[in-house]
């Protein structure tokens, strides 16, 4: 199990831009989750910006863990599985119930698999999410680490700073008399490898 969360923890880390990829996209954030430990870490990068003691699922009723994306999020939300229950500040992470919001925490796991959080961090959390954010939920503690390899994805070179086709002069257009091809653009700049 542990070395399954490793290996899945570094594929999460190994899809974040390397820093000089990065420098004009806003850090990534990845939210993690410590079931034994019942609190959550928010990373911007490998920085800890906030955290927060949650309740997880209770026995029975446990919550998986895994690597989930935020796939929806809404400010109100009544559960359609627990009579209505209300989950403000809800960010849901699988379609079959599973998700982030407001609730009771005490300090234990005592949710239908949900993951509680305190009124003004849930809040707080969701204003500071898209669509899209990683949430690793693991049994214990984890860090993100950054992993490099060669067999790793890695762009072959430095994209081009400047656009690719910037100020070309097109051709007006004109009715064809011929059904041969013909050009319709000139680049006047020396083709670069």
């Amino acid at each position: 199990m542990l070395r399954r969360l490793v290996f899945s923890l570094g594929l999460l880390s190994a899809t974040v831009l390397p820093p000089s990829a990065s420098a004009e996209i806003q850090s990534t954030l990845q939210i993690i989750v410590s079931k034994d430990s019942q609190s959550m870490t928010v990373y911007d990068g490998d920085k800890v910006i906030a955290t927060s003691r949650v309740s997880t699922g209770k026995a029975g009723h446990t919550t998986p863990s895994g690597i989930f994306s935020i796939l929806e999020k809404r400010k109100y939300h009544e559960s359609n599985i627990y009579s209505n229950a209300p989950m403000p500040f809800m960010q849901r992470l699988t379609w079959s119930g599973i998700a982030l919001h407001e609730g009771h925490v005490p300090s234990y796991p005592a949710s239908h698999g949900c993951i509680r959080l305190p009124r003004e961090f849930a809040k707080k959390l969701f204003g500071m999410t898209d669509r899209g954010v990683h949430v690793l939920i693991s049994d214990a503690p984890v860090e993100p680490a950054s992993i490099q390899h060669v067999n790793l994805f890695a762009p072959l070179k430095p994209l081009a700073s400047e656009p690719l086709m910037s100020d070309i002069d097109l051709r007006p257009t004109v009715k064809r008399k011929t059904s041969s091809p013909y050009q319709v653009a000139m680049n006047s700049a020396e083709p670069q490898p």
